[in-house]
């Protein structure tokens, strides 16, 4: 397989993580009001912990902030170039507490955004794209599938 040292991976909006964001903020705030603090302490923290919670699924994911990430670049030297939504790019490394599953790969991300880890989904990048990123993340090699002159007549296993 060919491999590079880095992918670029544009991310689209994801309603479903913007529900699930919105549903644990809500549910925090709950917890808040089980506690047996007075009302007039349970409404503002509650709120502010919902209104917390819509912030972040507006701008992590349905991408629709100022800062909203749209596209990054992972390299695999540990660094990253994020792309932002207000026309923005900035560089940043990539830490070692970035998660990889099947699923998503979440971003722990050091330098100019940090505290603001792109979380990439399934459904808010192409499938093809974050199992290339997460091989990449895990090996330091992106396989494409594209094979080498050398390889062009081997079969792939998926």
């Amino acid at each position: 397989m060919f491999a590079t040292n880095s992918i670029t991976v544009h991310l689209r909006p994801a309603p479903v993580y913007a529900a699930v964001l919105v549903a644990l903020h809500a549910a925090a705030a709950g917890a808040v009001a089980l506690v047996g603090l007075p009302w007039w302490v349970v409404v503002p923290v509650g709120a502010g912990i919902t209104a917390r919670g819509v912030r972040v699924a507006w701008r992590d994911a349905l991408r629709r902030g100022r800062a909203s990430v749209e596209r990054v670049e992972v390299r695999a030297d540990g660094s990253a170039h994020l792309w932002l939504r207000d026309g923005r790019e900035v560089g940043a490394r990539y830490g070692p507490d970035t998660w990889i599953t099947a699923r998503f790969v979440m971003l722990d991300l050091r330098g100019s955004l940090a505290g603001v880890p792109p979380g990439l989904l399934v459904t808010a990048a192409d499938a093809p794209a974050l199992r290339r990123l997460s091989v990449l993340l895990r090996w330091g090699r992106d396989t494409s599938g594209e094979a080498p002159a050398s390889h062009a007549g081997t079969r792939r296993s998926r």
